[in-house]
């Protein structure tokens, strides 16, 4: 593993003024503000120093926990979106086939 040194941060940063400050920000933007424990923000910690470290790390925590991300990732919830859509078409048509029977203004 290849770690920078703070030069090289500072140069990978566009030159931040004041590193710890953006270091802290990257954890803060990774955790959820209503919930957060120390557990939470040591792994958020752990991913902003991989992020800091040339993103690779975060490819291999993506890897480890098994995280595919290719057309499949996108093609699911995609496939979910258009059947739930399917569905709400299907009951609004049952609704309206209710209310539009032929004979359906015919009073008697």
């Amino acid at each position: 593993m290849v770690l920078l040194t703070l030069a090289d941060i500072h140069f990978q940063r566009e030159h931040t003024q004041n590193l710890n400050k953006h270091f802290n920000s990257t954890i803060w933007r990774l955790t959820l503000k209503h919930l957060s424990g120390a557990k939470i923000i040591e792994i958020a910690a752990f991913v902003a120093t991989c992020a800091f470290n040339k993103v690779f790390g975060v490819l291999k925590i993506m890897q480890l926990l098994e995280i595919n991300i290719g057309q499949s990732s996108t093609k699911e919830p995609r496939t979910a979106r258009r059947l739930q859509l399917m569905r709400g078409n299907e009951f609004c048509e049952e609704m309206e086939s209710l209310l539009y029977e032929s004979g359906i203004a015919d009073y008697r």
